[in-house]
């Protein structure tokens, strides 16, 4: 009869872990985020709120073939990519700007 109590404990244990995972996932939903090039390209990436902005970065430099510098920014500044979307309160719809550097300015 003991053994029955403990199955009945564990499963509501397991039952109460369920229901704690699916609120963290509730809270963890994603978000689509856009970046807008100088040629106004858009490009979406669905992302969750709690990663990295700059693997968002990664994958947008991966997907146009971007192998030199490129800056990202957000309402006008540049973004830190080791911060993530909840650290800059970023929600649904969050529009970055993507701009290329160029080298150049040699002697005449």
């Amino acid at each position: 009869m003991a053994d029955k109590i403990v199955i009945e404990r564990q499963s509501a244990a397991t039952a109460m872990n369920n229901i704690n995972m699916l609120e963290k996932k509730k809270k963890e939903d994603h978000i689509r985020v856009k970046f807008v090039n100088q040629l106004n390209e858009e490009t979406y990436f669905k992302v969750l709120p709690s990663s990295n902005i700059g693997k968002a970065f990664k994958a947008y430099c991966q997907h146009h073939n971007l192998n030199h510098q490129v800056a990202f920014t957000y309402n006008g500044d540049r973004v830190n990519p080791r911060l993530t979307y909840q650290d800059l309160d970023l929600e649904d719809g969050a529009e970055f700007d993507v701009f290329t550097h160029v080298g150049g300015g040699a002697a005449a």
